[in-house]
């Protein structure tokens, strides 16, 4: 027992021993590094504001939208249709019914298109007798129809008794039947005066779930509680505005071609084309359903471009967005895991704390002798002069070279953080931050310099003292 007491007490003083000068550095920057955590939490607490809002500020946009972006231009705008998912285009089967307005509600002013009712009706009948499917999104407002209110009882009743189904509502709307209240769910999208299209998707507002949020509750079991300006999902910390990455696409017409044509499989064809989605009526109506559907999501919507939404990654069905969202929310994307916490909290600590010492790029990766004789080699010449000047700039300039250097920086980082490691880093306001603390640091040099100028000139100008 001695001789283990013994042990541990000499593997303490050695291990104290060697951890000495790392607590030597720590206790003399304490307050450096008691700054820096400080703000940090506060640029934490503001990256995370920033994430629960259904705007880009400025028109900024994350390194994932960018990847996106390149990757698509590089690669061409392909339909993009999982096989676990089954789209149902309701654009080409309308019936015509008359429109009453205000002014004259007696008579007609004249038509209006809306779903076939009749087909919806036997669309849903059929998926209610054997509800293989995993879940229905369903992306069509129902108009009523004036003309014959039976059919839209019975669409209502259909609606209300198919399991597993959302349907859209848009704020300050009522379902248009009491029996829709419990299907319905919200699926507005916000814009501003930057961005005009679409750009974050929000799935909880003014204490209303959105359609793709209703569904992942309904599927999962797991949804979005919010706590004042905090949200989480089941015991993580979660956002409630999430930038889709949009793994479902449509581009085209409901058509594509397919490099290997397989007869048997239930999406080829003899023409070698590959069906991204069926029409309703008899194009999926005559197919055995519950087979077809088994295991899938349902998406319902209008895939003919008259129900299309600007997105950075060009113009795409309402459903799709919507459907994308619900994508997001089962992998999980906006759920924020605590590897994510601590990685961006020590990326940004590190960052403050290098600003905070007030060294300058060319001081860190360029060795002192270096920089003397490079500025002994530039100084004779008045370009050399023109250059210095530009790499000590002054007002104005010093912020914008700042702004432009944490810019570029910022960016580095994120695309490599995207790539590697799938983890988003909003710029906008760690960029706002940094160049704000880049200058204050400068500025307060600058007054210190000044001031220890101004002792020095006093003491040169003293009358000097006789003996």
């Amino acid at each position: 027992m001695n001789k283990f007491t013994t042990y541990i007490k000499g593997l303490y003083k050695r291990v104290l021993l060697a951890l000495s000068p790392l607590l030597r550095s720590l206790h003399r920057h304490a307050p450096l590094l008691a700054m820096g955590i400080l703000i940090t939490t506060v640029l934490m607490v503001l990256c995370y504001i920033y994430d629960n809002t259904p705007h880009s500020l400025l028109g900024s946009a994350n390194m994932a939208q960018r990847y996106e972006i390149a990757k698509t231009a590089i690669t061409g705008a392909c339909d993009k249709v999982p096989d676990d998912v089954l789209l149902v285009n309701i654009a080409y089967d309308r019936e015509l019914v008359n429109h009453y307005d205000e002014l004259q509600p007696d008579f007609p002013a004249g038509v209006v298109p809306i779903t076939d009712r009749k087909l919806l009706i036997k669309f849903f009948e059929r998926l209610s007798e054997n509800p293989t499917y995993k879940y229905i999104l369903c992306d069509v407002r129902f108009e009523p129809n004036v003309d014959s209110p039976e059919l839209d009882d019975s669409l209502y009743e259909a609606i209300a008794m198919t399991p597993r189904m959302v349907i859209p509502m848009h704020e300050g709307e009522e379902p248009v039947d009491a029996r829709l209240f419990e299907k319905a769910g919200y699926c507005d999208y916000a814009v501003n005066f930057v961005e005009s299209n679409f750009v974050k998707y929000e799935f909880y507002k003014n204490g209303n779930p959105s359609m793709p949020l209703k569904a992942y509750h309904e599927i999962t079991g797991r949804t979005m509680t919010p706590h004042g300006p905090i949200y989480t999902s089941g015991n993580h910390l979660c956002r409630k505005c999430v930038e889709l990455k949009f793994p479902v696409r449509i581009y085209s017409e409901g058509v594509v071609p397919i490099d290997s044509l397989d007869i048997n499989s239930g999406t080829g064809s003899i023409s070698g084309t590959r069906r991204v989605y069926y029409n309703l009526g008899s194009d999926i109506l005559d197919m055995d359903l519950a087979e077809k559907a088994k295991d899938k999501i349902i998406v319902i919507g209008d895939f003919s471009g008259s129900d299309n939404h600007s997105t950075y990654l060009g113009s795409m069905p309402g459903a799709v967005i919507n459907y994308n969202a619900l994508c997001a929310l089962l992998n999980n994307d906006h759920i924020i895991s605590y590897s994510e916490i601590l990685f961006l909290f020590i990326l940004y600590l590190l960052i403050t704390i290098y600003i905070l010492r007030g060294r300058s790029v060319m001081q860190t990766f360029m060795p002192h002798r270096m920089r003397i004789k490079l500025m002994r080699s530039l100084l004779p010449s008045k370009s050399g002069r023109r250059f210095l000047y530009m790499l000590r700039p002054r007002g104005a300039a010093m912020v914008i070279w700042s702004l432009a250097g944490i810019s570029a920086f910022l960016c580095a980082v994120s695309a490599l953080c995207y790539i590697f490691t799938s983890i988003i880093i909003y710029l906008f306001i760690p960029t706002v931050i940094f160049t704000i603390l880049k200058n204050i640091v400068i500025y307060v040099k600058l007054r210190k310099t000044n001031v220890r100028s101004r002792s020095r000139n006093k003491l040169s100008d003293a009358p000097a003292t006789s003996c």
